[in-house]
């Protein structure tokens, strides 16, 4: 029998299994585990029992395995067809061919009272419910058995009998009940992952209830089939509708209604319980039981349709079910109408939210309803989704966001599995169009809900992208995004067959939304959406064509006027519009000059806005949008060949100088990584081979080339020369300079060779020194360029040394980008050879770790002078110089532009540590312009100091000065100053200028924080136990200029820094360790110190000279041989000479304040002495002056109480000829001299001494004879 003839229903829950093969521990032993319901199997007969896998939570899919179980039962359609003559039911044994009135009634009897058992509790086990169940089905398949065997024309008599089969199988059903009716405790616990082993009664009576009604549901199926004439008692009542006829003839049509309307019941009940939240995990199913049982009606219902096509397809009957639900008009039933016989459609329900309940249902219904059991999609539910949406969608009723998101969730659903429905499309845009400016918003969400509308275009792009191919995110997306969801879905579904046609039959409705009034209505929100909206509909249709309409409908709006949350948005849009042409590749120069037009006034506007805070900010935040997506589309380009270069507009010329620092920063990167791209893509597109059109794009990349030298080069250079400008400006020249390389300015006012660039950033001294230190960086490791520069200037090495050492003076050496910078020069091959001569190892790197320039210049000055002939000294100056030619000029502009006080120090610093290892280098008497001269102006002599103190020097100067003042003055003490007046004048001014500028260490002091005076610290070589004649010199020439600044009295009167000098003159001699350096000092500073100790009143200076002559002549006692006691007596002669006639007391009480350090210098000249005093006496014409005679008299009481214990002989002696030259001095103490012979004799403790005693007699004898006595 064909399908289309056969009159046995298409399957009913059966399977076909032998009969050997059942038992009950085959019923029992049920894989739970497996995701596919497994059947229980009869032991007579092909039948099968639901069998719960447990509550159905999740929506099923068309991969499982239900359909393809169906499959199974299409193929085993005849096996319901009994052809056994006798069977035995329930114990009784019947024949297909005689059932009569009584046999049938007792069938339908035993099964009422199997299902009774069933139904009461705590009777039976689950082995007794399986097999109860297994009885009920053997029953029915003997009377679809008897159905399909029944004669084809009745006669009278048999169709009496078979209008009592449908008389006992309403009877049946009215005595099961309906499954509507079920107690919420039977549904609630209706499902079991133990399947049929499950013990509970109220499980067994629930899927019994489903077994019986499919079974009803598949008689009435074969009998409408095999006796379509038939006429039988109508069995429902239609609430509401008034009934023509109790008679019908499609008897199956009433079951059905029944079923489905009880199914939907169930699904009113369960759907009552669960939240918006649930409404897509929580199914209609409550097991997975009857989820089966849908999927048969459906399939039942469609094949029913197929054969008899007056007969309403399954679709047909939910659109039904879904009016009547939605009218939401409950009807009573009149008491003249009541039949207890008959079934109410609709059933008694109570639906808390109609609406939802339908979009829930048709939501989960959709995948399990449009597959036949091959995989091919059936018949569409637009109707009643349109009908859905109406009443979803209309005015009178407030929408919440939840509910909407989750009706276009549903649609998406539908979408995806459906066939494209213009209807359903203009429904939603007609909606959504007028509500762009909504926020979609749920305040439950929090913070998740806040519109996305400062992401970049890029991650708008990708994300409207991402709602055409995948479900990711759904769940967070609001019921905005959603509708572009469905018309993805819808657009995409249609486009499988025929592409574009969707698209073309609703644009014209989505264009016609939009005009000028509509674009100004928009809010930032509606603009965000109507972007992606457009950007969505580019994707599913022609991109150049909705992307044209886009941007002329963003052209109706006028910029100027509009605030900056709606500008950011614009330029977004069309950022990203620029990405999906370049995906696409597609020239977008049509949307690149429309961006850029604005680019350009926003940028006018801030830089004639600098006094407009809120102006300036406005437009910024709009820049930075264009300029981080001007980045991105640079980045994401894969040749640069689709208008990109339109995109740099002229406004970055007005941007750049009116950004600050921290804008500045991030504009500057941006443009670091579109030169990048822009040389890499020059690169792979010039090195690559089989590249087609290679020399269109390479015409391109100079056009953009040429743009960027125009409108970035220029500022570059002149920011590059501010005091502070960011390091990203050094990324940028490096990346001019390898553009260089390659690509040239056309312009004749942009100096753009390679040469030019690299020779800027590097030899001129008013770039930032931060700049030309990263650039180099970047540069050196650069084989390529480094090769290009070699072959255009030969002395390449040199000026990378010169532009090191220099950047080194404007940046500490523990700066890790110096260091590097130090690592990289350190490697040049002239660089090496300097190091050599202190660093003979070439594995020795110890000069990287501390101050690598301060080692580079001893290095280089201990070179110079291991030079021997002539001519090798003069080579290795002229190549020193060349080192630091421009070392002025940079100084000059770094001191002049840097008011930081580390810098100026570090300036000090390492061009003093220059001076003095490397000053014969840098300094030549017949060449006028050497260096030296012109730093000393700039760093130690500045015209400040000559201009009678009216300009100061600037404060942060003087510490370093006073800091390193000593390494110039050491650097200039290794020239020829003795013959040269040049150097000796600057010694001069030197000490002239700093001496009094700078405190003194505190003698009493023993704190060691008191800095020593940097004219001290010049001469530290001069402490040295045997120092230098270098040093010596220095320090005589030191001195000399110290004593006559500062020493020589004028008219009487001390100079006010006397005592300054005083101090800096016994530190000198404090730290000096060399006695024959201090002795030649006295020669040097004696006699002006004895002229002082005349006219100084002051203690604490009297103090400062004696302390000074002490150290001079205990020196010249000591050293002899460096200076003789003849010399140091020419000197005290000298000063009797000067001053014994105009101040003798004074005269008198300084030698005799001598001859307590040092009397020895002062016998020699006794006689000379006396006849001083008395050539004073007899001047001044008042007779002898008793206190002269008294002082002179002292100074030979001094000399005997220094040395008459230590040398008792050698003193007398001595003052035998003392008196021999002038006794009368030696009078008045001769009781004295005689205390101090026997207190001699005492301490020597040796008794009376006859050697002394006889020298002590002859020597009074003599002054007896000499004295008037």
């Amino acid at each position: 029998m064909s399908e289309e003839s056969s009159m046995t229903p298409p399957w009913s829950p059966v399977f076909d299994v032998p009969e050997d093969d059942m038992d009950w521990n085959d019923v029992l032993d049920i894989d739970v585990e497996h995701d596919v319901k497994e059947t229980e199997r009869s032991s007579s007969t092909e039948l099968f029992l639901f069998c719960c896998n447990g509550e159905t939570a999740d929506q099923i899919t068309f991969e499982e395995q239900y359909l393809r179980r169906i499959e199974r039962l299409r193929s085993n359609i005849e096996a319901t067809t009994c052809t056994e003559l006798c069977t035995q039911i329930y114990g009784l044994y019947t024949q297909l061919s005689i059932l009569d009135t009584d046999l049938m009634m007792r069938l339908f009897n035993l099964t009422k009272m199997n299902i009774t058992n069933v139904e009461v509790p705590g009777q039976m086990s689950a082995k007794d419910f399986v097999s109860t169940r297994e009885q009920i089905q053997e029953f029915f398949h003997f009377i679809k058995s008897f159905i399909v065997n029944f004669v084809e024309s009745p006669n009278e008599e048999e169709t009496h009998s078979l209008l009592n089969l449908v008389e006992h199988l309403h009877s049946l059903s009215l005595h099961l009940g309906r499954l509507a009716h079920l107690p919420a405790t039977t549904i609630s616990n209706c499902f079991s992952r133990n399947g049929n082993k499950c013990p509970n009664s109220v499980y067994h009576v629930f899927h019994l209830h489903l077994e019986i009604h499919w079974e009803l549901l598949e008689a009435s199926y074969l009998l409408n089939n095999r006796f379509p004439e038939l006429e039988v008692e109508r069995l429902i009542i239609y609430a509401g509708a008034d009934e023509d006829t109790l008679i019908v003839t499609d008897i199956c049509t009433e079951y059905m209604t029944i079923l489905i309307w009880d199914l939907c019941v169930l699904a009113i009940r369960r759907f009552n319980i669960i939240g918006l939240p649930e409404y897509q995990r929580r199914t209609p199913f409550p097991c997975t039981c009857v989820r089966e049982l849908w999927i048969q009606f459906y399939h039942l219902a469609e094949d029913r349709h197929q054969r008899l096509s007056d007969k309403p397809f399954f679709w047909m009957m939910i659109h039904d079910v879904v009016h009547t639900i939605l009218e939401g008009q409950q009807y009573t039933i009149p008491d003249s109408q009541w039949d207890s016989r008959k079934f109410r459609v609709p059933p008694e329900y109570q639906c808390d939210n109609k609406l939802a309940f339908c979009w829930w249902m048709l939501y989960h219904l959709t995948p399990i309803c449009c597959f036949d059991t091959s995989g091919t999609n059936k018949k569409s539910n637009y109707t009643t989704c349109t009908m859905l949406l109406r009443h979803s969608l209309s005015k009178e009723r407030e929408l919440k966001e939840g509910t909407r998101r989750f009706y276009m969730r549903c649609l998406i659903e539908m979408s995806e599995l459906w066939e494209t429905n213009i209807g359903v499309i203009a429904t939603l845009c007609d909606y959504f169009c007028k509500k762009l400016n909504d926020k979609f918003y749920m305040a439950s969400l929090g913070l998740k809900e806040v519109a996305q509308v400062s992401q970049s275009p890029m991650e708008w792009l990708e994300k409207c992208t991402a709602r055409l191919n995948n479900k990711k995110g759904i769940d967070q997306e609001n019921s905005f995004y959603l509708f572009l969801r469905v018309l993805a879905a819808q657009l995409k579904v249609g486009q499988l067959n025929e592409p574009l046609v969707a698209w073309k039959q609703v644009k014209g409705r989505f264009f016609s939304k939009f005009h000028e009034r509509r674009m100004m209505e928009l809010s930032e929100i509606g603009l965000c959406n109507f972007t992606s909206l457009f950007i969505t509909l580019a994707q599913l249709g022609n991109i150049e064509d909705v992307g044209g309409r886009m941007v002329d409908l963003y052209d109706l709006l006028n910029i100027d006027s509009l605030p900056t949350n709606k500008i950011n948005p614009i330029l977004r849009g069309m950022f990203a519009l620029v990405f999906l042409y370049q995906r696409n590749n597609i020239n977008f120069g049509y949307i690149a000059n429309k961006l850029v037009t604005i680019f350009d006034c926003m940028c006018r506007q801030v830089s004639t806005s600098a006094d407009n805070r809120s102006l300036h900010q406005k437009h910024w935040d709009a820049i930075s949008v264009y300029l981080e997506a001007l980045q991105e589309v640079f980045e994401n380009s894969p040749s640069l060949c689709l208008s990109e270069s339109l995109l740099l507009g002229t406004g970055l010329c007005q941007l750049l100088p009116a950004c600050g620092q921290n804008r500045l920063r991030r504009i500057l990167g941006i443009l670091e990584a579109i030169l990048t791209k822009h040389r890499t893509t020059y690169e792979q597109i010039t090195t690559a081979e089989q590249i087609q059109d290679t020399a269109i794009q390479v015409r391109h990349l100079k056009s953009m080339g040429d743009t960027l030298w125009k409108i970035i080069y220029p500022f570059i250079k002149t920011h590059s020369c501010t005091n502070t400008p960011p390091s990203q400006t050094a990324d940028v020249a490096v990346c001019f300079t390898l553009l260089a390389l390659y690509i040239q300015p056309s312009s004749s006012n942009i100096s753009g060779d390679v040469t030019s660039v690299f020779n800027f950033f590097t030899q001129n001294t008013g770039v930032c020194p931060n700049i030309v230190v990263s650039y180099l960086i970047h540069l050196l490791p650069n084989h390529l360029l480094m090769d290009k520069m070699q072959t255009s200037q030969g002395d390449l090495e040199s000026n990378l040394i010169r532009c090191w050492f220099q950047c080194t003076l404007h940046k500490s050496s523990e700066d890790p980008e110096v260091q590097e910078l130090t690592r990289l020069i350190f490697k040049l091959k002239s660089m090496s050879d300097v190091l050599q001569e202190i660093y003979p190892n070439d594995s020795d790197t110890s000069y990287l770790s501390h101050c690598p320039s301060i080692k580079f210049v001893k290095a280089l000055g201990k070179g110079f002078y291991k030079q021997e002939m002539l001519k090798e000294k003069i080579a290795y100056r002229n190549k020193a110089q060349h080192y630091f030619e421009s070392l002025t000029k940079f100084v000059g502009h770094a001191m002049r532009e840097s008011g930081s006080m580390e810098i100026v120090r570090n300036i000090y610093y390492k061009v003093g540590h220059l001076v003095k290892y490397c000053s014969p280098l840098l300094y030549l008497k017949s060449k006028s312009d050497c260096l030296l001269p012109g730093l000393l102006t700039l760093m130690i002599l500045p015209s400040a100091l000559y201009s009678g103190g009216q300009k100061p020097l600037p404060s942060y100067h003087l510490p370093a000065v006073k800091e390193y003042l000593h390494l110039f003055v050491q650097g200039i003490g290794k020239l020829d100053f003795q013959k040269d007046q040049y150097v000796q004048r600057c010694l001069t001014d030197i000490v002239k200028h700093y001496l009094s500028r700078f405190p003194m260490k505190n003698i009493s002091s023993t704190s060691t924080s008191n800095a020593v005076h940097p004219l001290v610290a010049s001469l530290s070589a001069s402490f040295a136990k045997t120092p230098s004649n270098e040093a010596c010199s220095l320090r005589n020439v030191i001195l000399s200029t110290i004593r006559d600044q500062y020493l020589m009295p004028t008219s009487a009167i001390l100079p006010s820094t006397a005592n300054l000098s005083l101090q800096l003159i016994v530190e000198l001699f404090q730290r000096t360790l060399s006695v024959p350096t201090l002795a030649k000092d006295g020669l040097l500073l004696l006699p002006t110190l004895l002229s002082m100790m005349i006219i100084i009143d002051s203690a604490p200076q009297h103090g400062l000279l004696i302390l000074s002559c002490r150290y001079m002549l205990e020196s010249c006692k000591k050293a002899p041989e460096s200076v003789p006691c003849s010399q140091v007596t020419d000197i005290m002669r000298n000063f009797i000479k000067q001053h014994i006639t105009s101040q003798p007391i004074k005269c008198i009480e300084t030698l005799e304040t001598i001859s307590k350090l040092n009397g020895d210098c002062l016998l020699p000249i006794v006689d000379y002495m006396t006849e001083a005093v008395k050539d004073s006496e007899t001047r001044r014409g008042v007779g002898a002056d008793s206190n002269l005679s008294s002082q002179v008299t002292d100074i030979m009481r001094n000399f005997i109480k220094q040395h008459i214990t230590s040398q008792p002989i050698k003193c007398i002696e001595t003052l035998e000829t003392i008196s021999k030259l002038n006794g009368d001095c030696l009078l008045p103490i001769v009781d004295y001299m005689t205390e101090a012979v026997k207190e001699s004799e005492t301490r020597r403790g040796v008794g009376a001494d006859s050697n002394l005693r006889r020298k002590y007699t002859q020597l009074v004898q003599r002054l007896g004879h000499n004295g008037n006595s």
